[in-house]
Order: C-alpha cells, then structure tokens, then sequence
C-alpha cells in the first residue's frame, strides 16, 4: 500500500451513495420480505437501516430505508451496490405492485449524501453538493471509526461480519424474508463468522504533516500467517487507523502486522 497525501482534506466528504425510489400499493409488504429490518415499525417521514442479503443470506449490501409516503421509499445504497442491489430487489417481484426508479446518483451528477460519524451504523444521512473525493472520504471515515462496505467487504461477507450491525439493522420477530435462514443460524451460534471487519489504531514509524489515505487489499499478518487483509488505511496529525478483514482464527487476536510501502506497520484492533 502507498499513502497518498490529500491536498485540501475535508473532514466530513461525501461517499458515494445513490437514491433509489421504491413505489406502488405493495411497495411495504414486498420490501419486508427482501430486507432484514422490520418496516412496519417506521412510520411514515422516518427510516431506519437494514441490511439486503443474497438470496444465500449474505451481506449483499447496507441501505438506509426512509419512508416517504404511504406507498413510497427511499433506499440508499452506496453506488458500487447500486446495480446489484437493483437486480436482488427486482428478482422476486412477482404479481404485486411495486417499481423501482433511480432517483439520483452520484457516479453522474453532483449529488451525493453525507455521511454521520457511525455510517453505516447510523441514519443520519444528508443531502450534499459535494463531489466525491475517494481519498478524502476514506481518510475521514477511517478517523471517525467507520466501514464502507464497497471498499472493505467482498462477496461472502455475512451480515454478522460488521460490530453493530445486526442490533442496529436486523429484526429476529419480523416475518419470513429471503436470506433469513442463514443469517439465524448463524445468530444462534454465538460464533465468529467466517471474516470479521475491525478497525485498528496504526504503529508506524513515519513523519507526515497533512492527513493521507491508501486502499488495499494489503496482506495482514500475525506471527507470519496470513491472518486477513487490510482494505484501507487512514494517517494524520494525531491518527493512524486501518480497516481490517481478519479471518475466523484470528478473531479473538488484537494485533497484526502489514507494510506501508517500505515501512513495517502495527495494527491494534479497538474493542
């Protein structure tokens, strides 16, 4: 991995996120047998998050729902997911009144959403005008302590991968919906999933004056084994943090190695 200074770093930068508009007279009933979280307990003008599984039960990817009217929401899916998350929702839509339309994205206009501190742990996402800058918004959510998903999962992640996310976007009292069985067993277990993601404060050895970013994947090691990869690093006057995808044996471990170009680097996973 090689740092890449930011020029003019903006602490609260844009991410890449689209609106998509999901209507029709069936448009709540359909949605709640496709997500984890349960709808029918937010009310109209407020949102929550969830999580839109394969139709294995994977971690297809992280939205945030809000209720615009009776009959419409608002899903917002970071753009990379876009397509894809499209094409899960549409799959099983069968006899029932319910359309999807991209209300704006910002892979080819000025729009975007702002993220909170906790994103994608969190609903406070707003409207910005601000063009995406992938370094700066790395480097600036990585300080705040946050994933992002299209960058730091890959496709066999579970919704169990990421600390917070099933208390936060997951209903176990809700009715059936697709990917559910997978994701209660794997509750029932009380154990690891196959990759964990973790944020880690950085040791290393090197001199910088204004903030800088890297995305990987870079090899993350323990004891010389590969222990998982390192998916983007974050440094600056007073921080040095990582986001990390560490394999199942090595959850219970709080550090590990990987290199910063030249440089030899100690990552400390926060708990």
């Amino acid at each position: 991995m090689e740092l890449k200074p930011i020029a003019a770093p903006k602490r609260n930068s844009a991410v890449p996120v689209a609106a998509l508009q999901i209507t029709g007279a069936d448009a709540t009933r359909y949605l709640q047998g496709q997500i984890t979280q349960d709808l029918t307990r937010v009310a109209e003008g407020e949102g929550t998050l969830s999580a839109l599984p394969t139709v294995e039960g994977k971690l297809l990817t992280i939205v945030y729902l809000s209720h615009a009217s009776p009959d419409s929401w608002i899903a917002f899916i970071p753009t990379p997911h876009l397509e894809a998350a499209i094409d899960r929702l549409k799959r099983f839509r069968l006899r029932v009144k319910v359309d999807f339309a991209v209300a704006w994205e910002t892979s080819d206009s000025k729009h975007s959403i702002a993220i909170s501190p906790w994103w994608p742990l969190g609903p406070g996402l707003v409207a910005s005008d601000e063009l995406v800058d992938l370094e700066s918004f790395t480097c600036s959510r990585l300080e705040r302590g946050s994933f992002y998903l299209p960058t730091d999962g890959n496709s066999h992640l579970l919704v169990h991968a990421i600390p917070g996310l099933v208390p936060a976007a997951v209903s176990f009292t809700k009715g059936c919906y697709v990917g559910q069985e997978l994701i209660n067993r794997t509750d029932s277990r009380k154990a690891p999933p196959p990759e964990l993601l973790q944020i880690a404060d950085i040791d290393i050895d090197i001199d910088i004056d204004t903030p800088a970013s890297a995305i990987g994947p870079e090899p993350l090691l323990l004891h010389g084994e590969d222990a998982g990869v390192v998916t983007a690093i974050a440094v600056g006057p007073g921080f040095a943090v990582a986001a990390l995808r560490i394999k199942r044996r090595f959850a219970a471990e709080n550090h590990f190695e990987f290199t910063v170009g030249a440089k030899l680097a100690v990552a400390s996973v926060r708990r």
